[in-house]
């Protein structure tokens, strides 16, 4: 009987412990999730464009970063604009290049500078996709983006 009952008693030990940890795991996928994407707005004028960072090491390094008001200008040859940023971004451990889609905003390590894209440019070394525009409604504002014109990026809660 005494066997038993300790038998019992290891096995709701054992199931006890389990179940803290995949509670646990629960909790910190969960966490992690959340702050897997942060949310900015990116006005341009009296426009404002809601787009999301995702979680690379360069995403998080830009959001520590805003507010920031940039003027962009156009890439000859290339449908997208750019913008000089003051410092680098950090890239450590993010792929060497990427292929940007239509509303892909980007780092260009390089030459330090962000890129936001309103059309296709295929793949290249030294770009490093670190968000998007949400939905289409920034296409043509981005596209039509004047040189002289100041982009201010903000999060958003």
């Amino acid at each position: 009987m005494r066997e038993h009952k300790s038998l019992a008693i290891r096995l709701m030990i054992i199931i006890s412990s389990l179940m803290l940890i995949m509670l646990s795991d629960t909790l910190t996928g969960s966490a992690n999730q959340q702050s897997s994407n942060s949310n900015i707005v990116v006005q341009i004028g009296r426009q404002r464009f809601k787009a999301t960072l995702n979680d690379s090491v360069a995403a998080r390094n830009l959001q520590r970063k805003l507010p920031m008001s940039v003027k962009f200008c156009n890439s000859p040859g290339f449908e997208e604009k750019i913008a000089d940023l003051k410092q680098p971004l950090r890239i450590s451990g993010m792929t060497a290049g990427g292929n940007p889609d239509v509303g892909s905003i980007a780092y260009w390590s390089p030459d330090q500078r962000l890129v936001f894209y309103w059309g296709n440019v295929g793949y290249y070394q030294g770009i490093h996709i670190i968000g998007h525009f949400d939905g289409n409604k920034f296409r043509k504002t981005v596209q039509h983006l004047g040189p002289k014109q100041t982009v201010t990026i903000r999060a958003t809660k």
